[in-house]
């Protein structure tokens, strides 16, 4: 046994050993564990508690610059550093929360952001007077008038309905709460009134500038190209798509190529090659130049800048941040003679991420941005071979392989968060990636250039034939229904395990890697066995999961192809909530007027419209659900979650298992009401 044991140690010393030059890049990794567990906590840690994680954290930093225990303490403190990080940004660097829905009126505000769709706009104002909380930013739905002389900046005049940041409507939806809290943005509502300019500003900040470009570049697309494919174009090249509308966004996300709507590697590396190649060739016809300095540094500093640039007029997505640091790490190699390492460029990018934006980490776009680009770094090796092959079908080859590898990378995440996969979209992307790299791209930045001379109209036919042929096939892919996998939701924790798996195997040297894959299959197995919630309860209606599995609406009046009803429906693998119908009910039973019994593994689950009915089926429940506004009796001892409890504290998420009725709503955090 002890040799056993001793073996085992040198064996793990040994791999320890051949990966201590990659050590770093497990740094993010850690980093983000530490966010993930801020996160994960019920509620707000309290006071003494952060300021023992501190004390921990400088003792693990004192501990390291001693080399005491190396590995260890470093791991420790960087787990610490991602917490107390988050921490801070959550407390010191957010907005607040507006507590309840409220009557702005006659509010002043400055223009942040502006979108427009066909029948509405939406806009962010900031810097907001007349209101008696404390609201600095709130995001509102114009449909009434609008005065055409408002630009990015300006101070405007309106009234407005305000409400709370809407929490998760589900255990596996995305959370509006959070997002707008860190964001600054304490409430969404819609305007009452015609919004009139109040004030002409002269002189603007940094960043209204840069939208004020953002939505001059906009408008240029929309003066020669049908609407469709300037939103379309508009989301390609500076990341503008609000205007895309909900039947395209989604035949483009069902077809598997919404990737190239988020601003990334594709853009930034098109972007950047192309002036880094422009500006090489061009100071080469500068003799006295290239002779004096060295024309290769002076191009990548022209790129970075390049770079940078674009990545402002993008509107800075996760993902093109991620592209930006990651090509100018290759730049900065070339400046200081380096050959770049790309899984240091990518280890260097998800640090400065998760430091400036540590609430990033749960952003699809962060986990699916760097899944795809460290599945594709890990796995270059294949791509090398191909060299052997024929310039084109190396090239369509490629294409296929890196949109394969990539899908499988992002295939968990995009499961977890959408809850459907197209298993098409490796073959959509043989066409859509060089229509889009080849011509839409190349064609938008010329239309662009030429609008300045009013020379576009040349292009516009050739770029909208190219988009429309791109939506052409997202549509009609996205009608065949047999093509789209739909999933259940599936647990954080599963996510969790598959990360780690998945970060092992491409990170690891050695053969152990492979143990990666183990852990995979594991997180795979936990996910799939996953339960879904049998009741979910909210203010306006009760869903219930019958012997078939699926999801049915109680009340008969909610609008079951509403937001929620569709949330609720696709986390159970549905594509809608069907209605409850009495002949087909195996598990529900109702009473017009009164109320429904819910019964499953034995237990009975009461949803009460009256006290009547909670006090007729007391002795024989496990859980009362009040659904209506009326007096609990207070003779039935039974559990019971009250109107009161669903208005203040909902939504609610039930499981009935053999032991037990599990209840469970959003953790009482400081972005939720």
């Amino acid at each position: 046994m002890d040799v056993i044991i001793t073996n085992f140690i040198s064996f793990l010393h040994k791999q320890l050993e051949n990966n201590k030059n990659s050590l770093m890049l497990w740094i993010p990794v850690l980093q983000g564990i530490g966010v993930i567990i801020y996160f994960s906590l019920p509620t707000e840690p309290q006071s003494y508690i952060v300021l023992c994680i501190v004390f921990t954290l400088f003792v693990s930093l004192i501990a390291v610059i001693l080399k005491k225990s190396n590995c260890l303490f470093l791991s420790l403190f960087f787990i610490l550093f991602g917490f107390v990080t988050i921490y801070v940004k959550a407390h010191y660097f957010s907005g607040d929360v507006l507590q309840a829905k409220i009557y702005a009126k006659d509010i002043i505000g400055t223009v942040k952001e502006v979108s427009s769709k066909q029948s509405h706009k939406r806009v962010i104002i900031c810097d907001v007077q007349n209101v008696k909380y404390n609201v600095t930013c709130i995001r509102l739905v114009s449909r009434t008038q609008w005065d055409e002389n408002i630009e990015i900046g300006d101070r405007i005049l309106l009234s407005a309905i305000v409400y709370p940041p809407q929490t998760a409507v589900s255990p596996f939806s995305y959370d509006f709460s959070r997002v707008s809290y860190f964001k600054k943005i304490n409430g969404i509502g819609f305007t009452i009134s015609n919004v009139r300019l109040f004030e002409k500003r002269k002189s603007k900040k940094i960043f209204e500038y840069i939208e004020l470009i953002r939505l001059h570049i906009y408008k240029l697309f929309l003066r020669n190209l049908t609407w469709d494919t300037a939103n379309v174009v508009s989301a390609l090249v500076i990341g503008k798509k609000d205007g895309i509308s909900n039947d395209i966004m989604g035949n483009i996300r069902n077809a598997g190529i919404a990737h190239l709507f988020a601003i990334s590697g594709l853009h930034l590396s098109f972007i950047t090659g192309l002036f880094f190649s422009l500006s090489r060739n061009l100071l080469v016809f500068f003799g006295n130049l290239a002779e004096s300095y060295n024309i290769k540094k002076i191009s990548a500093v022209i790129a970075i800048i390049v770079s940078l640039i674009y990545l402002l007029l993008t509107g800075m997505s996760v993902s093109a941040e991620r592209a930006f640091l990651m090509t100018s790490y290759v730049f900065i190699g070339i400046l200081i003679d380096r050959r770049h390492n790309n899984f240091r460029a990518i280890a260097i990018a998800a640090f400065i991420i998760l430091l400036c934006y540590p609430e990033a980490v749960l952003n699809p776009s962060f986990q699916m941005s760097f899944a795809a680009v460290l599945a594709l770094i890990a796995s270059c090796d294949i791509f090398t071979k191909l060299i052997i092959i024929g310039d084109i079908l190396q090239y369509f080859s490629s294409i296929v392989l890196s949109s394969l590898i990539a899908g499988l990378a992002t295939l968990p995440y995009v499961i977890y968060h959408f809850h459907n996969f197209s298993i098409i979209g490796v073959f959509v992307n043989v066409l859509a990636i060089p229509v889009t790299t080849f011509f839409i791209i190349p064609l938008s930045l010329l239309y662009v250039v030429l609008s300045f001379v009013n020379l576009e109209f040349y292009i516009s036919y050739a770029l909208e034939s190219s988009v429309k042929l791109l939506l052409y096939v997202s549509s009609y892919v996205s009608k065949i229904d047999s093509l789209i996998l739909s999933f259940h939701a599936v647990s954080s924790v599963s996510i969790l395990i598959i990360t780690l798996g998945f970060l092992f195997l491409c990170l690891w040297n050695g053969s152990l890697r492979f143990l990666g894959l183990v852990v995979i299959v594991c997180g795979l197995f936990i996910g799939f066995q996953y339960v879904t919630p049998d009741i979910l309860v909210n203010i306006n209606n009760i869903a219930v999961k019958e012997s078939d599995g699926q999801l049915y609406s109680v009340n008969k009046n909610a609008h079951i192809t509403g937001f929620i009803g569709l949330v609720w429906a696709k986390q159970n693998g549905q594509q809608k909530l069907l209605k409850y119908n009495l002949e087909n009910a195996k598990c529900l039973f109702c009473e017009a007027g009164k109320g429904c019994i819910y019964t499953k593994q034995k237990r009975k689950i009461l949803i009460a419209y009256t006290s009547e009915y909670v006090i007729q089926n007391c002795l024989d429940i496990d859980l009362v659900i009040q659904f209506g506004k009326f007096v609990y009796p207070q003779e039935c001892h039974k559990q019971y979650l009250s109107y009161v409890d669903i208005i203040s504290h909902g939504p609610y998420f039930i499981w009935v298992l053999d032991n037990k009725v599990k209840i469970s709503k959003h953790n009482n955090r400081i972005w939720n009401v």
